[in-house]
């Protein structure tokens, strides 16, 4: 499904077409856009949008120097056409922009190649025919070079029969658009200034772009959740009478099933396991499910497909299925009841509707527990098929509270290497990860995927006797057993008189500080992950704790724990941690707070165990 992912294509495609630039380093870019109005006409017919026209008018200029700027429009030659990119002495470039993590979409840039010289300026012109209105979705001003002057208009016909929806995000404080009477025509007008363009350097570990760029969503083509729910619900098959392949099926998956729940569960691990996910969003199939019975004969589907066969089989056997739009989390700024456009969703589940319970089934996850729901579909607003009507609810919230990874296991040195037993268990969405890993290990690599996870990259540490306890898969947790050694743990000094050893008691923590001290855009972690650990370290034969590391309280605005060292008898030391992460991103600002809170955690975890080779050893 679609969203303002032509943002990103941009940015991205730039980097294939746009010389190097190469001279001078300057505050100041060279290249600006002077001034970019994109003027918005819908075209109306017996009070409904049939077509909308968008026009985009640039003037650029280079400050310093002779360049090559690249323009960029995004189409599909479906749903959206480019019928003019011009600019004096350019020839426009059309070239596909099909993304690696999707199957098909068709999505295809049009980029003209503008010509400036220095202390001049140059004009370029862009048409774009929203040839099925409701793919028009406002504006989001990303460009590759800084704007200095936005400037936004919709012209609203006051033949229209509803009122347009109009929803401002992210703008500048105190700037909104303006709403001006224009004879036949309402005017809906946006000035925005000095917009820089999007750093890719910060665009790690950061929110989906609408989620914090300023943008504009317009929506002329639906009402509202009912108009917008009619559109929808003609796109899928009916499956009130599943096809004859699809109802056998589903009947095989069940036998000797009794129980409306076991059903369900049944069928939806079928399909998550036998149905393969391809992404396909090109135009109206970006919206349009393929039929169930495709679905099972060609075994593969993106998420609307495997919703769909899911919803029929559960037909089939009796149970009330259906079909869910949803916008994942952090994918859209708006939800379908402010906006009530195609671009608050971006995704399709299946739901089967119970007397006293609904239960949401997503099939694009290759291993899922009963019940499970994925991060992002958690707490997100939903529609679900009923019939002509529709249900508008969402799905509860997540429960993070159990994502936790428990570290275990008893350490000794041997030779100076740092070696022993431990157990990993791996619980709430950690354990969903680590079956998928292992569920899609390519044949062969299952053994290197389990010693990743043991050793997580730690450099010299080897992991063996690797053992996967999961005897109940609809469970809760996945455990690891191995027996490791770890060689650059442990560190002599002063001829052997003192030993230094790092247990390393928060090893699994992975988040790192930012090289950077501050940045101008917001950052998200995703998913909570917490972390429990007891370890048991063997006093090494002939020397005596000089000191344990103080208990370290981990207090900030992300991490909540602490880590503890104790003696409890003459020969070992434990150590205990704990991990919560109570937030999981932040403002540009908040930075250099986030990179200190990081450093705490990784600070306590290496702080190492000191020993003193003991009175009688000497």
């Amino acid at each position: 499904m679609k969203i303002r992912r032509f943002i990103l294509l941009i940015i991205m495609a730039l980097a294939l077409v746009m010389p190097m630039n190469c001279g001078a380093v300057s505050d100041q870019p060279n290249v600006v856009i002077d001034e970019l109005t994109v003027d918005v006409r819908p075209e109306v017919k017996n009070g409904k949008v049939t077509r909308i026209k968008e026009i985009s008018n640039y003037t650029l200029s280079a400050n310093r120097s002779d360049e090559r700027a690249v323009l960029m429009e995004y189409y599909d030659n479906d749903a959206i056409t480019i019928d003019k990119a011009s600019s004096p002495g350019a020839k426009p470039m059309y070239v596909s922009a099909e993304r690696p993590s999707i199957f098909y979409s068709g999505s295809r840039i049009c980029a003209l190649p503008v010509q400036l010289k220095a202390g001049k300026t140059s004009k370029a012109t862009f048409e774009r025919n929203y040839v099925k209105p409701e793919f028009f979705h406002g504006t989001s001003p990303a460009e590759p070079y800084t704007i200095k002057s936005f400037v936004f208009t919709v012209h609203i016909p006051k033949s229209l029969a509803h009122e347009p929806i109009i929803k401002e995000h992210n703008l500048p404080a105190g700037v909104t658009g303006t709403m001006t009477e224009n004879g036949d025509e309402r005017l809906y007008t946006l000035i925005l200034e000095n917009i820089p363009t999007p750093d890719s350097r910060e665009l790690s570990e950061a929110p989906s772009l609408a989620m914090w760029w300023p943008s504009v969503d317009v929506n002329l083509s639906f009402a509202g959740v009912d108009e917008l729910y009619a559109y929808l619900s003609a796109l899928p098959e009916d499956i009130s009478s599943p096809a004859e392949a699809v109802a056998a099926q589903a009947a095989e998956i069940t036998a000797g099933l009794e129980d409306p729940q076991s059903k369900i569960d049944a069928i939806a691990a079928w399909v998550r396991q036998n149905i393969r996910y391809v992404a396909i969003e090109h135009g109206e199939w970006g919206h349009r499910p393929d039929a169930a019975a495709e679905v099972l004969r060609k075994r593969y589907a993106d998420c609307k497909g495997s919703a769909n066969l899911i919803a029929a089989m559960l037909r089939a056997v009796g149970i009330d299925g259906r079909r869910v739009w949803i916008g994942t989390r952090n994918s859209t700024p708006a939800s379908w009841s402010e906006l009530a456009a195609l671009s608050c969703g971006n995704h399709m589940i299946a739901a089967a509707v119970m007397p006293d319970t609904t239960i949401f089934l997503d099939g694009t996850v290759k291993f899922a527990p009963n019940g499970y729901v994925p991060y992002d579909d958690a707490g997100q607003e939903v529609i679900i098929e009923d019939g002509a009507s529709y249900i508008l609810t969402r799905i509860p919230e997540a429960d993070t509270d159990g994502n936790v990874l428990n570290y275990s296991g008893s350490l000794r040195v041997e030779a100076d290497i740092l070696k022993g037993s431990i157990t990993l268990g791996y619980c709430g969405y950690n354990h969903v990860g680590v079956q998928n890993l292992l569920a899609q290990a390519a044949a062969g690599r299952t053994a290197s995927v389990l010693n990743r996870l043991v050793c997580f990259d730690r450099k010299g540490m080897t992991a063996s006797d690797i053992e996967v306890l999961c005897d109940n898969p609809n469970g809760d947790c996945t455990q690891l057993t191995a027996t490791i050694t770890d060689p650059h743990a442990v560190r002599r000094a002063d001829g052997g008189a003192k030993l230094y050893v790092s247990v390393l008691p928060l090893r699994f923590f992975d988040m790192s500080p930012f090289a950077a001290k501050s940045r101008s855009i917001p950052f998200d972690m995703g998913t909570p992950h917490h972390f429990s650990t007891e370890l048991t370290f063997a006093i090494p034969e002939g020397y005596e704790p000089e000191a344990l590391p103080k208990t370290i309280a981990l207090e900030s605005a992300w991490f909540s724990g602490e880590v503890e060292y104790t003696r409890p008898d003459e020969s070992t030391v434990k150590c205990r941690a704990t991990l919560r992460m109570t937030a999981t991103g932040g403002n540009g600002s908040d930075l250099e707070q986030w990179n200190r809170a990081v450093r705490e955690v990784n600070k306590a975890s290496n702080a190492p165990l000191i020993f003193t080779r003991s009175a009688q050893a000497q």
